[in-house]
């Protein structure tokens, strides 16, 4: 779901551009109700994402402070070996885990999603790609006090199909920035569809700092490739009267590339992509605040709050 490339772009600059006037003094004035736009966009330097609040929970993006390095838990790792030995495509590894980061005195909880394969030589690795799908929704909640009942104002968006959408899905979309269906395609600027994908010298490995190289970029030395998903965090204000949740579900899934369309219709149109996928997984993406516990829960399923 976050494309490094285009997040940078597009959602800290197009979006705060046209709700941050702090930000641009040409842009048109913030509603008057003053509603906390999020804005998600990943730290290359850490190798991590991280969400901000512009407008009520912070007042520029310059003065936020700089996060902490990511702490990982929960980590789960599968792996698929391909029953076929015929095949050119040997395994699929996929791999969950927990973080949290600290910014500031604030705590940001997230899920990163690792998916990669591994084929029988390097020049067999444009012939897979990596197709993700996602439901549910993001939202900021406020807690009313009076009637002790929680209310889900849909007030955060993403970069989905070449367009900033607000994040709030009832049913299965293709996850992706541009209109093709490839997850961490480039399409939107003319470049490969493995362009930034992910190669490291070790075969099954996920680390930054195992000599990881975007495949754009240098060409691996290894058949194995891989992608990363963060949807984003969670974190309650600092007044401690609202809270940003994430309630997501995922199906991520590995299809030989020449049975994948270059575009679909409308990341709506999962349907259109005929091909029955190698392999999928699921996953999910859960934090909902508990104005009571003063705690995020991990709740199963799309909450009843996204209104669905």
């Amino acid at each position: 779901m976050l494309n490094q490339f285009y997040l940078i772009k597009h959602s800290v600059y197009q979006f705060s551009k046209a709700n941050h006037p702090q930000i641009n003094s040409n842009a048109p004035q913030a509603p008057q109700a003053r509603r906390a736009h999020w804005v998600t966009f990943t730290l290359i330097a850490a190798g991590i994402s991280a969400t901000y609040a512009t407008q009520s929970l912070l007042p520029s993006l310059s003065q936020a402070a700089a996060p902490s390095l990511p702490v990982f838990s929960n980590q789960v790792t599968t792996e698929w070996k391909n029953p076929d030995p015929n095949s050119t495509l040997k395994r699929v590894i996929s791999r969950t885990s927990d973080y949290s980061v600290k910014i500031g005195d604030s705590l940001s909880l997230g899920k990163r999603m690792d998916i990669g394969f591994e084929t029988d030589t390097v020049s067999h690795l444009t012939d897979y790609v990596v197709v993700q799908f996602l439901r549910g929704c993001s939202f900021t909640s406020r807690y009313h006090l009076e009637t002790k009942t929680t209310e889900a104002v849909f007030d955060v968006s993403h970069y989905s199909w070449s367009a900033i959408e607000p994040f709030k899905h009832a049913d299965w979309i293709v996850d992706s920035v541009d209109k093709d269906p490839v997850y961490n395609s480039s399409d939107d600027e003319g470049l490969a569809r493995h362009f930034a994908y992910r190669s490291q010298p070790k075969i099954g490995g996920f680390e930054k700092s195992q000599g990881e190289k975007y495949f754009g970029v240098s060409a691996p030395v290894s058949p194995w490739i891989y992608v990363v998903d963060r949807p984003g965090t969670v974190f309650v204000g600092d007044a401690g009267e609202d809270a940003k949740n994430i309630s997501l579900e995922f199906q991520t899934c590995v299809y030989k590339n020449s049975e994948v369309p270059n575009h679909l219709s409308s990341a709506q149109a999962v349907g259109e992509i005929k091909s029955v996928p190698l392999y999928c997984t699921t996953w999910a993406s859960s934090f909902i605040y508990n104005f009571e516990t003063k705690k995020f829960e991990r709740p199963q399923g799309i909450s009843p709050l996204c209104g669905f």
